[in-house]
């Protein structure tokens, strides 16, 4: 898990070093809830003020907290790409 949210750090500070600034007050918190008193379950939120969404993924028998970690992180390396293209075709 901590590698998981070391990359997903690294994945958000190669966003900012880019210039993109979609991500600007972007933030993950994990967090444990508790459902019942014998129960408590991972919750993931993603917070983007820009689209004023709140986004969580929870803790589920077939999906792990470090599943949605890991597609969040995928999500932020393909927004990298996508936005080295776009600044390469802008400059030729």
């Amino acid at each position: 898990m901590k590698d998981a949210v070391e990359n997903l750090a690294q994945a958000y500070l190669n966003i900012r070093r880019e210039g993109c600034i979609q991500f600007d007050d972007f933030y993950v918190v994990i967090t444990q809830r508790k459902e019942k008193v014998t129960e408590r379950r991972l919750c993931v939120e993603v917070k983007l003020p820009q689209v004023e969404k709140v986004l969580r993924g929870w803790e589920t028998p077939m999906t792990t907290v470090m599943y949605h970690v890991t597609s969040i992180y995928e999500y932020m390396n393909e927004c990298v790409e996508k936005w080295r293209c776009e600044l390469m075709t802008k400059r030729e």
